[in-house]
């Protein structure tokens, strides 16, 4: 998971650099506000179904099609609500033509609903090396192929999106080629019940954490407006990169491995400790580097038209280690199946960045990136 994150993180940054030069700040803002809306629909596209397969100690068959049957059931409903309720996103963010996206967008759910399982059950199985090299591939093919060659072709914000439905798609053929559905039985109920306990404390638990990681770029979005939202979502996405390849590479096997000693708290504990310890060691040199050369890092990633990402970045990184922490002390929730414990933390975590992130937007990009790194450091 170390290996596909660090191809991920190294791909994502020439694709960033790649389309920063070839689209607007307020092009990637009008997409940004789009995912927004997307990442807030996933809270409840599977209800934790994908968690609720890894964590459970006695996994049956009926368990797998059950789980199957909802997650495909639940993305394309919510798919076809956010079709719907376009108008109202795009009128939410005041930002045209955030609705023309996200009724192409609204399709990735079903897509991704029929996919969630199939990935569960692999990093369920431990089978991360696979994972890691489909990640990347599909990564590399959806964005660096068709969305950087959407892009040079002249088609603006629809290069992101092509980017977009080009990896889900390739990614969840991957996975139910590796994990195809079982045939019998599609919809047991007793199977439903066994899984909707944590599959509804886990969905709990992932509002507010989406409220809590969402909720700046809708307050820059709004009362900033599109190109603030696209210079402010780079400047993220940059502080985001190593934390997504930390948590890929540890917070994911941590879950894994934890659920299947889920019943030993001081083994549970340790590992924990370890990880955290092991963390620090890393982003704490990351994060600093970045403060120091967040300039130059903007310059050579993005190019001259984003310098005023430059010290929203150096705020942001400030919180890399809190954020990765947050993300461990998480799995450790989950694996002991003690998510509701988890989702009211969560909900005050939610509480504090929307209060910070409104009192800081008065003062700029650099405001709510204070607000938002002062409110990871409490959480943590």
């Amino acid at each position: 998971m170390g290996w596909g994150g660090g191809a991920n993180a190294v791909l994502r940054l020439l694709v960033i650099g790649l389309l920063g030069r070839l689209l607007t700040p307020t092009e990637f803002g009008v997409v940004g506000a789009a995912l927004v809306v997307i990442a807030f629909s996933e809270t409840f596209a599977n209800l934790g179904l994908g968690p609720a397969v890894i964590q459970r100690q006695n996994l049956e068959p009926r368990h797998i099609r059950t789980a199957y049957t909802l997650s495909f059931v639940l993305g394309f409903l919510i798919g076809l609500l956010l079709y719907l309720l376009a108008p109202a996103a795009e009128a939410l963010f005041r930002v045209d033509g955030v609705a023309s996206v996200l009724r192409v967008l609204a399709w990735v759910f079903p897509v991704r609903g029929l996919g969630a399982v199939a990935g569960a059950l692999l990093r369920r199985n431990l089978e991360f090396r696979w994972l890691a090299n489909m990640s990347i591939l599909t990564y590399l093919i959806g964005y660096a192929v068709i969305g950087v060659a959407a892009a040079l072709s002249g088609w603006g914000v629809w290069a992101l999106v092509a980017g977009t439905l080009g990896e889900t798609t390739l990614k969840t053929a991957a996975m139910l080629y590796k994990r195809p559905p079982l045939r019998g039985r599609l919809l047991d109920i007793s199977a439903m019940g066994d899984l909707a306990r944590f599959g509804t404390g886990s969905a709990l638990g992932r509002l507010p954490q989406y409220v809590a990681t969402q909720v700046d770029n809708l307050i820059v979005g709004r009362w900033l407006g599109a190109e603030a939202l696209g210079i402010y979502g780079r400047a993220y996405q940059l502080v985001a990169l190593p934390a997504q390849l930390l948590s890929m590479a540890i917070g994911q096997p941590l879950l894994s491995s934890m659920s299947l000693v889920q019943d030993q708290r001081e083994r549970l504990l340790l590992a924990l400790r370890r990880a955290i310890s092991g963390i620090a060691l890393l982003t704490l040199p990351a994060a600093a580097v970045m403060c120091v050369l967040a300039g130059d890092i903007v310059e050579v990633v993005l190019g001259d038209q984003w310098t005023d990402a430059v010290l929203p970045l150096r705020v942001l990184a400030v919180a890399m280690l809190f954020r990765v922490g947050e993300g461990l002390s998480d799995s450790m929730y989950k694996a002991m199946g003690a998510v509701f414990r988890g989702a009211w933390r969560a909900w005050l975590f939610a509480v504090l960045v929307i209060t910070a992130a409104a009192i800081g937007r008065q003062w700029g990009l650099v405001g709510v990136a204070a607000g938002v790194s002062i409110s990871y450091a409490i959480n943590y």
